[in-house]
């Protein structure tokens, strides 16, 4: 019986190193990804997770996005640039583009005092945008698109962000609509798993489509640091979760730092 014991936790153990090996970002330059590194990458990483909620705004005899979730996301993974947000929110016009990615994502409920079991749901893909595998990722998509050449595309991702930064994106961003940067700031937040401390975004930037007003993507910055100069996520973190509440519907997911890891160690 210890063999046989023994003999499965070495087998899960091999199947793990298997999977791990083929993690792009921990096999190869992000130079050498290919439509298929950039899918996996956006949609089936640690930085990426997809949340279904019940969407309480539609009626209950609309057609949802239940039988398949997944199956409108561009192999790209590029995005309605949820990377290039400004820094100082506000909204800005959409570079266009399909979904983001999330890949790994739990089912979160809306508001208990609002949600119907009746109603469709609503898919929103939730990424860890301001990493070096998220960044990496998004311009090489370009490069593959042929809208900016390798050497732009290595510049981006060595210039590196001053913040972490989480983008939500979905077919229908209708909880978002007619919000404005601060009242996605008071009801958005971080949270470290160990610490219980939460932490809010100084920052929302609200990517709007060729009308001006149409919301396709959200993307909060969060301060890497505390007014007394202490980290919002210490090493010792290995969990973070993202929450925000909009039109009385809450998205929330869980991100496992401890996975969160490219060749060149945590990446956040």
């Amino acid at each position: 019986m210890r063999k046989a014991i023994m003999a499965g936790a070495a087998a899960l153990i091999l199947a793990a190193l298997i999977w791990g090996a083929n993690d792009p970002w921990k096999t190869k330059p992000f130079a050498q990804w290919d439509a298929n590194d950039l899918h996996k990458v956006m949609n089936d990483s640690p930085w990426a997770k997809l949340v279904q909620i019940p969407a309480t705004w539609k009626s209950t005899d609309a057609v949802g996005e239940v039988p398949d979730p997944r199956g409108s996301r561009n192999p790209t993974g590029s995005s309605p640039s949820p990377g290039s947000a400004s820094p100082g929110g506000g909204r800005g016009p959409s570079s266009g583009g399909g979904a983001m990615g999330g890949g790994g994502g739990a089912i979160a409920g809306g508001d208990s005092t609002v949600g119907s079991t009746d109603a469709p749901l609503a898919s929103f893909e939730v990424g860890w945008s301001s990493s070096r595998t998220f960044r990496a990722a998004a311009a090489r998509s370009l490069v593959l698109g042929n809208q900016i050449s390798e050497e732009d595309a290595e510049k981006r991702v060595l210039e590196g962000v001053k913040s972490y930064q989480v983008a939500v994106v979905g077919r229908d961003m209708h909880p978002f609509q007619g919000l404005d940067e601060n009242t996605l700031k008071a009801s958005t937040f971080l949270m470290g798993k160990k610490s219980k401390q939460k932490v809010s975004p100084d920052s929302v930037h609200i990517e709007v489509g060729a009308d001006g007003t149409t919301v396709q993507a959200v993307t909060f910055s969060f301060p890497k640091t505390s007014s007394t100069g202490q980290a919002t996520l210490s090493t010792e973190e290995k969990g973070v979760e993202f929450s925000t509440t909009v039109t009385r519907v809450n998205i929330k997911a869980s991100f496992d730092i401890s996975k969160m890891e490219d060749k060149e160690g945590r990446d956040l």
